[in-house]
């Protein structure tokens, strides 16, 4: 008792004032996860300048927590939420505790297994001629689309599924590649831009009926818009910076891309189909590439060498909380592209070496090789659900 009571003189009385700005107990905050499936979930966020991103199940205790404001994200199955904590002065008894408890209620995880059909570009057959090729979602059904000199690159499903735009170089060469349109099967292979000049990144509206891309035609990196038959081509870029890797929203509304316009690297913006109402998104001295929208149109994916070589990350549509997805910062994991259920995407990745395409859950916890080779490199995936 009496040893306590000297605690407490020493700590209230003497250095009283600083009792009342920070208190002598202990803050801590309690992240708890709601779930009746026990599922994991991506915890993030910061404590000082220190990252804290860590793969979860049963939530968090943070200790010894000053006061002031905490951001908690969690990403999972779909969800991804972020919530306020403001911790105030601490206890002012020595030796008590002030528990804040925040709660995150994750959705049950749609078990049922993944299907769909990717087409994505290899280099199996040389460096210098990469081919486009079909295969189910699981690992069946590798076919070759294109089999043509030169490099085939960058496909994309129509809507659809029923068409595969893509890029090619096998009349004029790289730097002069061209937009091409082919059915599912790789028939009808029929060009859609003769600029003589590098037109690439293809993007269909969510309606099927137009396709953003990017060119160099008029000297600089600048997207354009046409109708999905290759007509009525017309640039939407303002001309004052490179612009590159649209990506149409689902309600076909905005456009996402990535610009230098601000003069410190590659960054994400948005813009309206016809080049207005420019909105920058992401603010990073690191480069931001490939924005992806969710199927619902809340979020988007992309990749950052924010903390080394490339990883993926999410944000809400309006930019807000870009929270990091994969930590393998010496690899790169880029391209991410949305599978319809909203929990889980494509991208390709070099994890075992060369590049390979996977499928990973939102929240990390699920990582599978599809195409699994170890001699050449895919990239650039598309997926349809059938």
């Amino acid at each position: 008792m009496k040893k306590n009571l000297a605690n407490w003189i020493v700590c209230g009385s003497i250095f009283l004032s600083l009792s009342f700005i920070a208190g002598c107990g202990q803050n801590r905050i309690k992240v708890e996860f709601e779930s009746s499936q026990n599922q994991k979930a991506r915890l993030v966020t910061k404590i000082g300048a220190a990252e804290f991103n860590r793969l979860l199940s049963n939530g968090y205790l943070f200790t010894d927590m000053k006061s002031g404001k905490y951001y908690f994200t969690v990403v999972a199955n779909g969800y991804f939420e972020t919530k306020e904590c403001n911790v105030k002065f601490g206890p002012l008894l020595p030796n008590s505790v002030k528990t804040y408890v925040v709660r995150f209620r994750i959705p049950v995880a749609d078990t049922s297994r993944s299907v769909g059909t990717i087409v994505f570009s290899s280099d199996k057959d040389g460096a210098d001629n990469l081919e486009i090729y079909s295969m189910r979602l699981d690992g069946s059904g590798l076919t070759n689309l294109t089999r043509h000199e030169g490099s085939d690159t960058e496909p994309s499903w129509s809507p659809d599924g029923s068409k595969i735009v893509f890029v090619s170089d096998r009349n004029s060469g790289l730097i002069h590649s061209a937009i091409y349109l082919m059915d599912a099967d790789g028939s009808n292979q029929t060009r859609l831009t003769f600029s003589n000049s590098r037109d690439y990144s293809p993007c269909w509206s969510p309606d099927g009926t137009r396709i953003a891309f990017c060119s160099q035609r008029t000297g600089r990196d600048q997207i354009f818009v046409m109708k999905a038959r290759g007509d009525s081509v017309t640039c939407i870029s303002d001309g004052t910076a490179s612009d590159r890797f649209p990506c149409w929203s689902p309600d076909g509304e905005r456009i996402a891309f990535v610009s230098d316009r601000d003069g410190r690297g590659d960054k994400i913006y948005l813009m309206r189909p016809d080049g207005t109402d420019i909105v920058q998104l992401t603010d990073t001295i690191e480069m931001d590439w490939n924005p992806a929208w969710s199927p619902d149109g809340t979020c988007i994916l992309f990749d950052s060498s924010r903390k080394g070589g490339r990883d993926i990350y999410i944000m809400k549509g309006d930019g807000q909380w870009p929270t990091r997805l994969t930590l393998t910062s010496k690899n790169y994991e880029w391209e991410p592209v949305w599978l319809s259920n909203g929990q889980s995407f494509l991208t390709a990745a070099d994890l075992e070496g060369n590049y390979d395409i996977y499928l990973m859950s939102l929240s990390g916890d699920r990582i599978i090789n599809l195409t699994k080779t170890k001699d050449w490199n895919e990239r650039h995936p598309s997926w349809r659900p059938f």
